[in-house]
C-alpha cells in the first residue's frame, strides 16, 4: 500500500484575497479561513489517531485518514484483505484450468470452422495447496477447494480457440456443453464487476475487511510519519500567506490576515500541534 500525504496549497485562496484588494472591494477571508482549517483540523485528526488508535472504530479511522491522506491498494493489498475475509494466508495467484468448455460450429465464408472457449480462473491459492498447471479441475473440484479454502477465486479467464473441420453440419452448440457454461456463469468471483466498489464502497462485500486491514496496516509509526509531514506542510502554507515582509499588495494582504489568523485562534493551535509532534518523536 503506498500511502501519502494530502498537500493541500493555500495559494488559490489567497490570491482571491489580494484580488479583491486590488479590486478596491473588501478582502474576503472566508475561504482561506476554510482552507486553513482544513489543514489544522487534519493534523488534530492524525494526532487523535495516534494517541487514542485503541478506542477510533475502523470506520472513523479510515474517515479521519481521508482527511489529510491518500492511499493507493496494490494488487497484494487486496489479496491481504482477502485474507482477513478467509482467515487463510494465500501465497499467489495463478491461473486454473478446468474442464469448463463450449463448443461451436459454424459456416464462415464458405468453410466450417469450430470455436472452442475454454473456462478457466485466475485464483489466490492457500500456502498449503499447489495448483496443478496440468490438470483440468471439475465443477466438484473447483467447489470442494472453495469450501476447504485452498483457494479463492478472483476472475475468469476465457480462452478461445478455433480450427477449421471438413464435414459439414448445422450451426448448434453441445447441450452438455451449454450446462457447463451455465455453471461456469454462476461462480462468484473476488475481482468480477466493480472491484472498487466491493472493497472501499460502504455497501461493498468486503468494505469491512478493508477498513480492517488499513488500520491494522496504518501503525503508530507511520501515523507519526504522516503527522510530522503535515505539520511541516502546514507551517509552510501558512508563512506563505502570513509574510509582509515585501511592498507589494500580496504583502499587505498577508499582514491583514497574519492578524485573522491570530484572531481565529490557527496560530495558538498550530503551535500546541507542534509541540505534540516534538514529544511523539
Amino acid at each position: 500500500m503506498n500511502i501519502q500525504l494530502i498537500e493541500k496549497t493555500l495559494f488559490g485562496e489567497m490570491k482571491e484575497a489580494v484580488n479583491d484588494y486590488k479590486s478596491g472591494n473588501p478582502i474576503d477571508f472566508i475561504p482561506l479561513n476554510h482552507s486553513v482549517e482544513e489543514l489544522i483540523h487534519g493534523a488534530e485528526s492524525c494526532k487523535e489517531m495516534i494517541n487514542n488508535r485503541g478506542e477510533i472504530s475502523d470506520s472513523d479511522f479510515y474517515r479521519m485518514l481521508n482527511e489529510f491522506s491518500f492511499m493507493h491498494f496494490g494488487e497484494r493489498d487486496y489479496y491481504n484483505v482477502l485474507e482477513l475475509v478467509y482467515h487463510t494466508n494465500f501465497v499467489d495467484d495463478t491461473v486454473m484450468k478446468t474442464d469448463m468448455h463450449k463448443i461451436i460450429q459454424k459456416r464462415d465464408n464458405g468453410i466450417w470452422w469450430e470455436y472452442r472457449t475454454d473456462y478457466h480462473f485466475r485464483v489466490l491459492y492457500a500456502e498449503d495447496f499447489k495448483v496443478d498447471s496440468n490438470h483440468s479441475y471439475t465443477i466438484e473440484e473447483i467447489k470442494q477447494l472453495i469450501e476447504e479454502k485452498k483457494i479463492v477465486l478472483l476472475s475468469k479467464v476465457r480462452v478461445l480457440s478455433c480450427t477449421d473441420v471438413d464435414y459439414k453440419k448445422e450451426e448448434f452448440g453441445n447441450s452438455t456443453d451449454l450446462i457447463l457454461h451455465e455453471n461456469y456463469e454462476k461462480f462468484d468471483c473476488a475481482f468480477h464487476g466493480n472491484r472498487e466498489y466491493e472493497f472501499f464502497h460502504v455497501d461493498g462485500k468486503y468494505y469491512p475487511y478493508t477498513l480492517k486491514y488499513i488500520k491494522n496496516y496504518i501503525n503508530s509509526k507511520k501515523l507519526k510519519r504522516l503527522f510530522s509531514a503535515h505539520i511541516n506542510h502546514t507551517e509552510n502554507e501558512v508563512r506563505d500567506v502570513t509574510d509582509y515582509r515585501g511592498n507589494d499588495a500580496w504583502s499587505y494582504v498577508a499582514k491583514e490576515y497574519s492578524k485573522e489568523f491570530e484572531d481565529k485562534g490557527y496560530a495558538k493551535r498550530l503551535v500546541k500541534l507542534r509541540e505534540v509532534e516534538k514529544s511523539t518523536n
